[in-house]
């Protein structure tokens, strides 16, 4: 994120996805800079529902383990997966914001 900032890439514009926890040192000593703001950071937990459901009978059948001997870091990596391909999917089909990755100077209604 430091680099990020220096880069001019921290403003308004920027959204970071990652895997630090807020409490992490890390984040905590950027809590004072600019550099902050916008990070989307995510945490492992066991969840419950149709969502959960799946993943755990994907796994299962891929992996011959049931859901109590699942790392919970396999649900965290399904989760993360899930979640950027929705908002990609929202993004680009759904609000249907241009992207042109030959041109990333010019996106998203510039």
């Amino acid at each position: 994120l430091r680099t990020a900032e220096s880069l001019g890439m921290t403003t308004k514009d920027y959204a970071w996805i990652g895997c630090e926890t807020i409490d992490s040192p890390f984040l905590q000593e950027m809590k004072d800079t600019n550099a902050i703001q916008g990070v989307i950071s995510t945490v492992p937990a066991s969840g419950t529902g149709q969502i959960t459901d799946i993943f755990y009978q994907k796994f299962q059948r891929f992996t011959g383990l049931s859901s109590n001997e699942t790392d919970p870091y396999a649900l965290y990596g399904y989760d993360s997966a899930y979640t950027l391909a929705y908002g990609l999917h929202k993004l680009l089909e759904v609000d249907k914001v241009a992207y042109n990755p030959l041109s990333p100077s010019k996106q998203f209604g510039d």
